[in-house]
């Protein structure tokens, strides 16, 4: 096939209010496609979601913030139709590849390059939505319950447990037979992770919350902290945890001011009861080709197995992503229409 010289694309508007309507921070363009030099991919998008940490990026409340005229998208699923790079480039056109895009060139757009090593091949035969959000929860899942395995914890907690995420993670504790403490805020949550199988759900802002979750903690051994909302709540989860504790950050939703964002620590817990904290981003652990590859060979047989559950999003144009995000609280993906046979 030819190779488009130009894509459309969802770009940061400079300037824009971060509080405003995310309609008024991006904006589609048609913008110049590079060719891929060497060591580099031109993919076709198949699909890419609208992930909470895409809306974070753009209202600048992540890690590192969008910058005018990067495109957002932090995963997506495409058909690699050019390559450069040696026999490993040859094999892969024509291949379907999960990648991520955390440098600005993202994956809201109807083409893009990326570098050769950062495309995993994965099966034509996964679903749309499975394909699209290859990435970010089934390889995050994988890393923290790794984490969790290194680190030979009986049980462990998770605090955001109702996410995607937690549904992920609570798959694999039952897999390997640890015990999954799920912590949330609302009763809804709760019993959505309890149909999804969790035994033991915590809901944290009940007020015999404390004294429950010290008990449990003690009763199954959880010595991991699986943290997504860092702040003070790290030191209020492992103060009531077992010593030699390990808390793993790897989010920051609490509700402080950015400027005043931390992790807490008792000084205690970390001297005399040998507690450790620790970081956890996915990022590291996508650039080779050895580890993203081994999991995604056990992402597939997941889902093949229905040991993992086909994510549920409403579907959509690339042009009416915003609009749709915007209908469907976040849970959707833009699926591009199959190229016309000329």
């Amino acid at each position: 096939m030819q190779i488009p010289t130009s894509t459309k694309a969802w770009t940061r508007i400079a300037g824009g209010v971060p509080r405003g309507p995310l309609s008024n921070l991006v904006e589609l363009v048609e913008r110049p496609l590079p060719r891929p030099l060497w060591g580099e991919v031109l993919i076709r998008m198949e699909a890419a979601p609208f992930n909470p940490s895409d809306e974070m990026y753009l209202r600048g409340e992540y890690g590192f913030h969008a910058r005018p005229g990067d495109v957002p998208g932090f995963e997506g699923c495409g058909t690699v139709i050019a390559a450069r790079g040696g026999p490993y480039a040859w094999w892969l056109r024509g291949k379907r590849g999960a990648f991520g895009g955390q440098d600005g060139n993202g994956t809201w757009s109807e083409y893009r390059v990326t570098g050769l090593y950062d495309c995993i091949p994965i099966s034509k035969s996964l679903p749309i939505t499975a394909a699209g959000t290859f990435i970010i929860n089934p390889m995050t899942a994988l890393g923290l319950m790794a984490m969790v395995k290194r680190h030979r914890a009986r049980a462990f907690s998770m605090n955001a447990a109702g996410s995607a995420l937690g549904t992920y993670i609570l798959a694999l504790s039952q897999q390997a037979g640890i015990s999954f403490i799920g912590l949330v805020r609302r009763p809804e949550s709760a019993e959505k992770l309890i149909h999804a199988g969790a035994k033991y759900v915590l809901v944290t802002t009940e007020s015999s919350f404390d004294d429950r979750y010290e008990e449990l903690c003690k009763q199954l051994g959880a010595t991991v902290l699986l943290d997504a909302v860092a702040g003070n709540e790290t030191a209020k989860l492992m103060n009531a945890m077992p010593d030699e504790s390990l808390a793993i950050v790897y989010g920051q939703l609490s509700q402080e001011k950015k400027s005043e964002a931390r992790v807490s620590f008792d000084p205690d817990g970390l001297v005399f009861r040998k507690q450790q904290v620790r970081g956890y981003w996915l990022t590291d652990e996508l650039h080779g080709t050895i580890i993203p590859l081994h999991r995604a060979r056990q992402i597939s047989k997941h889902y093949k197995k229905d040991l993992f559950r086909i994510p549920e999003l409403a579907q959509c144009s690339l042009s009416s992503l915003i609009d749709a995000a915007q209908s469907n609280n976040g849970k959707t993906i833009f699926v591009n229409e199959p190229p016309t046979k000329e």
